[in-house]
């Protein structure tokens, strides 16, 4: 086991679930990255809240600012200089809280889609370590939520769904 797992495993084991306002773990993961990716890469972020939205979700709250970090990070080095990231959150039809996140990259490879979650499995980054979209499905799942994605030429979408 590398360090990274037992680190995730020792983070996993040491809190248990609570309540976290998802827009707050969204500004927080966001205000860490903004000003270094927008002055290199000049990528631009765009967000939107709705209201019905707003009631706090069940996860570990510092375990939910580094799945959507993660995210962040991944949505960052799919883009070109000057693109877009959008952010949202709602009620899908369930009436659950979703998180999206989307960026307009060049999508993903349908050759690697069942891949996408496994353990270190790694897409193109010549320092991936197969760890990051595994540790963000593996503490999903772990909350009881649920992600999914769309991919096409004009870059992905990730969907996370929370009970």
């Amino acid at each position: 086991m590398s360090s990274l797992d037992k680190k995730n495993n020792l983070d996993a084991d040491s809190n248990e679930l609570s309540y976290e306002l998802l827009e707050v773990a969204i500004q927080e993961s966001i205000s860490e990255k903004t000003s270094a990716v927008q002055a290199l890469h000049g990528i631009k972020f765009t967000f939107a809240f709705d209201e019905s939205s707003l009631n706090p979700v069940i996860c570990k709250p510092n375990l939910l600012r580094r799945v959507i970090s993660n995210l962040i990070q991944n949505a960052i080095e799919a883009s070109s200089q000057g693109g877009v990231i959008e952010l949202r959150t709602y009620r899908n039809s369930d009436d659950k809280v979703t998180f999206e996140i989307k960026d307009q990259g060049s999508g993903i490879d349908l050759s690697i889609l069942e891949k996408l979650f496994q353990k270190n499995v790694t897409f193109g980054k010549a320092s991936g370590s197969g760890l990051g979209l595994y540790f963000v499905k593996q503490n999903i799942d772990l909350w009881g939520g649920g992600i999914s994605f769309k991919t096409s030429s004009q870059g992905i979408s990730f969907s996370i769904v929370f009970t």
